[in-house]
């Protein structure tokens, strides 16, 4: 049954929380949860998602973030899927975990040896490991009983969607009621393609649109950014409904898994996790839609969740932690201790005492670029400067990137007033901090690297 108890959690220094912390059993003390189910959904706007944004079309995921723990600032390892999800499931960066660009197939080389997987480590532990994924399935662990919807061209990105659901729970209803079992659920949409999904679409833009949006969505992306279209708010009504029809879709999915778990009679024994690899521009910070070459928090802030009644209290936690704390909190909080990558580390502690960590996080964009998040500020480098290579835009990047940026993100939220010449000692202070990470990493190698030589 959920669990309705809801505290607080204060901000940063603050004293003690307004509304007292529920308290919780320590994980050693509680057995290990039967279900462990990590959903992830690829590319969602942040906006998009429960309560806090422009849109409410997410009523199952909205439930979950209320009776579970919302943490409302992850910061994505890079807005691009392969290198993304593969933090997600080791709790590494890409300098780590090896994995710096999506890949095309299941053959394709992935995570570096030695990095261990959230589905390593359950099926270690005893746990029947499954690994469902529309995307980047080279990252699917040999272990698993896996399904793969993304290489298979007969089916649309809606069709594998539904059918990894269908499978899943099929799969599950397998089952002994009791056996140990890890699930890792991860949906295409609301990825582009851009298309219209009913019946969410026609409640959510109910009159009637005839602009260029609608026929060729890609050419009017393309015209708009070279400067050749419009994008009126008519326009953006009828995109985003498009977009939020998609999540909804998604939403409606995974409240089909739930419901499947409950019927199961498992759901009460249930660790659910929910992530979003990165996000999705859409034109809200410039022209710029998508979310492999933006470097931006439009695309790397993303929100998580946990929902675990009874082993940590709802709370909202709003400090910038990074994502590769998931997979460390996600065993600990099944009890399962952590012996991976030093660079994640388990923020149970915290959630317990709905305490907000105070956390740094770093994130790249190949080796072109990188950068930090720390007390609410976001600093990017990149060392050459200039126009980033963007796929589907030709020789009118939407991202002229200086060599430095400091973003406020309290007051800029949507990082539009470059701070570097502003506070030069805070810039200096988190290039130092950027750098420093730079250099600690395997691209290390690569004398060549504009990151490397700049750095040191």
């Amino acid at each position: 049954m959920w669990f309705l108890l809801a505290c607080t959690a204060p901000a940063p220094d603050s004293g003690p929380p307004p509304v007292e912390c529920p308290e919780t059993t320590p994980p050693e003390q509680l057995p290990p949860p039967t279900t462990v189910l990590l959903v992830s959904i690829d590319t969602v706007n942040r906006a998009f998602l429960g309560t806090y944004g422009d849109w409410d079309v997410t009523p199952r995921l909205n439930a979950l973030f209320a009776e579970g723990t919302l943490l409302d600032h992850a910061v994505a390892s890079r807005g691009l899927s392969g290198p993304a999800i593969a933090s997600l499931l080791t709790g590494a960066y890409p300098r780590t975990h090896g994995v710096r660009e999506n890949a095309d197939s299941e053959d394709s080389e992935g995570i570096v040896d030695g990095v261990a997987t959230l589905g390593e480590r359950f099926a270690a532990a005893g746990y029947h490991t499954f690994g469902y994924s529309a995307n980047q399935c080279y990252l699917l662990d040999d272990e698993m009983e896996t399904l793969c919807t993304w290489s298979d061209p007969t089916l649309s990105q809606v069709e594998g969607d539904d059918t990894l659901t269908e499978g899943l729970i099929a799969a599950l209803q397998g089952l002994p009621a009791d056996e140990p079992t890890f699930a890792w659920l991860h949906y295409m949409e609301p990825h582009h393609d851009y298309v219209a999904h009913e019946p969410w679409f026609s409640s959510f833009h109910p009159e009637a649109y005839e602009g260029p949006w609608r026929d060729d969505m890609d050419a009017a992306i393309a015209d708009y950014n070279d400067g050749k279209l419009a994008f009126t708010a008519a326009d953006r009504a009828y995109v985003e409904a498009v977009y939020a029809s998609q999540v909804a879709a998604v939403d409606d999915r995974i409240g089909q898994v739930l419901d499947a778990l409950e019927a199961m009679g498992r759901l009460d024994d249930t660790v659910v996790a929910f992530a979003i690899d990165h996000g999705e521009a859409l034109g809200r910070r410039g022209t710029y839609f998508f979310h492999g070459c933006s470097p931006y928090t439009e695309v790397l802030d993303v929100r998580f969740a946990l929902w675990a009644p009874g082993r940590i209290p709802p709370q909202v936690i709003d400090s910038y932690v990074p994502s590769v704390d998931f997979a460390p909190t996600i065993a600990e909080l099944s009890g399962l201790a952590w012996d991976g990558p030093a660079e994640g580390r388990s923020l149970l502690a915290d959630l317990r005492t709905c305490t907000e960590p105070r956390r740094t996080a770093h994130f790249e964009r190949g080796t072109e670029t990188a950068g930090t998040i720390e007390d609410g500020w976001a600093y990017i480098f990149t060392p050459e400067g200039g126009f980033s290579a963007c796929e589907g835009y030709s020789d009118a990047s939407p991202y002229p990137n200086a060599v430095s940026e400091l973003y406020d993100l309290r007051l800029d939220p949507l990082e539009m007033v470059n701070r570097a010449e502003h506070e030069p000692k805070r810039t200096e202070d988190m290039r130092q901090v950027t750098c420093d990470w730079v250099k600690d990493g395997v691209w290390a190698n690569g004398t060549s690297n504009s990151l490397i030589t700049s750095c040191w």
